[in-house]
């Protein structure tokens, strides 16, 4: 399961690379919620594109 660490992350208007873990997320797994990304659990296959595209790690498996 990809984990979330809210602490680690600007919330996305604030994000140096522009809410890139919504982007790259194929499946549409992540959405905005609240200014911060949500990962939809049953969507998510663990394909780690937001683990290695996130510039803040906050995302983690």
């Amino acid at each position: 399961m990809v984990n979330f660490n809210k602490q680690l992350c600007n919330g996305i208007d604030k994000c140096e690379s522009n809410g890139v873990c919504i982007v790259v997320c194929a499946l549409d797994a992540i959405e905005n919620i609240n200014n911060y990304p949500k990962i939809n659990e049953d969507a998510c296959t663990e394909c780690e594109l937001c683990v290695r595209n996130c510039p803040n790690r906050a995302f983690s498996l």
